[in-house]
Order: structure tokens, then C-alpha cells, then sequence
């Protein structure tokens, strides 16, 4: 699989999984005759629940790429450890919220792109059911309490949003993609949340390159999600990668 070009050195995709494969390869074909890329951005809704790091940096990829739309969700403030993330926040950033200092980042890139912000938390099922029915692609890219996934894997079952979790721990990038469909396979995306819910976390603060990858990564499954939905809806998908930036030198260049 090709991935976009971005900052520091390799990255290697250590798996790869899917289900419903034979599904994924009989919609190749559809895929092909997908609207362009940029033509599906610039008519698409994508909402964000965490904007620092990760969240961020695929916040400023859809701007700079032509997203009609996004929706910025955080109730946090800048602190000093997010001054490691380099090309978001700065010095002078302290103390804001982060929701209002990425609405200045990125109104530059993108002019015309309709920015919207939630300055608060999310902790209750009938908020993430709003958000999924307002838009038309959920990404997360924060680690979330217990319940949280769960509460989202339903509402985007229910409301047919597809959902797309990415995360950096250490430097451990996971990627996963989900697509509902009426005769969605719950039961592989419960077992597929609680095999991350329960993993046990390193902790470890991520490189600010291995922040970037995720970001462009995330940005990259946007885009396909985007596609696939534009030519087939009604086939679930469930598609998880993981890549350790570490394994191929990406953290001591």
C-alpha cells in the first residue's frame, strides 16, 4: 500500500487487516470510477474530536487539501507539553484553548473552508449521535475512556458515519477505519475496540515526526473513506493498520 510522503525517515507497517476482504476486492472496480479526490473534499463534512497532536496536524492537511467543512471538538487548553508539537502551537499559545488557536492556524490555509469548534468535552452517547448525524466522517485521535468507543461504534452503526480512530503511542501509529453498513459485523468491531481498550499502553510521549505521520496517515484514510462512500454504500468494512515509526531508525535521525 502506498503511503503520501511525509517528513523523517521510514515507517513500517508491521500489520495490516481487514474484514470482509472479499468485499474490499470485489469494490475495486467501483473504487476506480471514485469522484476525484479533491472534488470529494471540497463537498465533504469531517469532524475531529481532539485537535492537539494528531488531531492537529490532519486538521491542517484537510484545510490545506480543500475540505468544504471541519468540526473541531476539544476541551482542552495548550500546556508546555504540547510545545512539542512544532508547526501547531507556540510559545505564545499557552493557556489558550486549543479549539481556538487551531481556528487561527488554519483559516489561512483554507479561506473559504467552513470552520466550526466545539470548546468542551463529549461524555455522553446523545452528543456523539448529534455529532455523527451532522457530518460525514468522525475521526478521533486521542486515547478515550472506556466507554467512549463503544458508545461510537454504535452511533456510527446506527447513523451509517464512518468512524476513523488514529493514535500515537511512543512510537506505535495505529490506524483504524470503520465503514457501517446495514448488516454491519458489530461484533468484529467490539472485539476490535476491546483488544485496544484493554492492550496495555507504553505511555511514552510521541516524536513529533511519528505525530506527523499519523496525521498524514489519518488524512490518507479520510480520503478513502471519502472515496469508497461516494461509489458503494451498504458493504461494512473494518480495516485497522498499525506502523512502528521506531523500527527503521524514524526516531534517532
Amino acid at each position: 500500500m502506498a503511503l503520501p510522503a511525509v517528513s523523517g525517515r521510514g515507517a513500517v507497517l508491521i500489520s495490516e487487516s481487514h474484514e470482509g476482504a472479499e468485499k474490499a476486492r470485489r469494490s475495486d472496480d467501483r473504487d476506480r470510477a471514485a469522484e476525484p479526490t479533491a472534488l470529494l473534499l471540497r463537498n465533504a463534512h469531517v469532524t475531529i474530536l481532539g485537535v492537539g497532536g494528531v488531531g492537529g496536524v490532519l486538521a491542517a492537511r484537510l484545510a490545506a487539501r480543500g475540505v468544504r467543512s471541519l468540526h473541531l471538538i476539544d476541551g482542552g487548553r495548550v500546556t508546555a507539553s504540547d510545545m512539542g508539537d512544532r508547526d501547531i502551537f507556540e510559545a505564545s499559545d499557552l493557556g489558550k484553548m486549543k479549539t481556538h488557536v487551531m481556528l487561527d492556524r488554519l483559516r489561512p490555509l483554507n479561506s473559504w473552508c467552513d470552520i466550526s469548534v466545539l470548546t468542551g468535552d463529549i461524555d455522553c452517547v446523545f452528543q456523539i449521535s448529534d455529532v455523527l448525524r451532522a457530518t460525514d466522517l468522525f475521526v478521533t485521535t486521542a486515547p478515550m475512556d472506556d466507554l467512549m468507543p463503544y458508545w461510537i461504534a454504535a452511533e456510527s452503526s446506527y447513523t451509517g458515519t464512518p468512524w476513523i480512530d488514529c493514535t500515537v503511542d511512543g512510537p506505535l501509529i495505529t490506524c483504524v477505519t470503520y465503514e457501517p453498513g446495514p448488516h454491519s459485523c458489530r461484533s468484529c468491531l467490539t472485539d476490535s475496540i476491546r483488544e485496544r481498550v484493554e492492550s496495555p499502553r507504553s505511555r511514552a510521549a510521541p516524536s513529533w515526526p511519528a505525530t506527523q505521520l499519523a496525521g498524514t496517515l489519518a488524512s490518507y484514510e479520510v480520503s478513502q473513506a471519502l472515496g469508497r462512500a461516494s461509489v458503494h454504500r451498504g458493504e461494512p468494512s473494518l480495516r485497522h493498520l498499525t506502523l512502528d515509526y521506531a523500527a527503521a531508525g524514524g526516531l534517532h535521525a
